[in-house]
């Protein structure tokens, strides 16, 4: 092998006298992600221009007369979705999934922790 093919050889090319080299086989598929199905309300002080974010795949909207809007939709990764809809902070409530209302219910309880009295004087 000459200097130049051990050099593209270090750099991960490969030629067909190398072929022992290259996978025959593919490994495995990944397995599906679980897809979680969201439902939450956006407060009106929100909702009420009709110009919501739809943020997640398969999402959609009703509003209704008091200017709120529940919304529907599919994800597969529960902290992304906790990480936008705390966005919301109070304007919004998530009804569903299980998983992801109780995400929402230990960052809000972890937040109001952080704002106590008791910490230190306010300046």
């Amino acid at each position: 092998m000459s200097s130049s093919e051990r050099r593209r050889s270090r750099k991960g090319f490969r030629y067909a006298a190398q072929s022992h080299y290259l996978h025959t086989t593919l490994p495995p598929l990944a397995p599906p992600r679980p897809v979680f199905r969201l439902h939450y309300t956006l407060d009106a002080v929100v909702a009420r221009q009709r110009d919501v974010a739809l943020w997640f795949p398969q999402s959609s909207v009703t509003f209704h007369a008091d200017g709120s809007a529940d919304v529907s939709a599919e994800t597969h990764d529960l902290w992304q979705a906790r990480q936008i809809l705390v966005r919301y902070r109070e304007h919004c409530i998530v009804h569903e999934p299980p998983e992801l209302v109780t995400m929402m219910r230990e960052a809000s309880l972890a937040m109001a922790a952080r704002y106590t009295h008791n910490d230190r004087s306010e300046s």
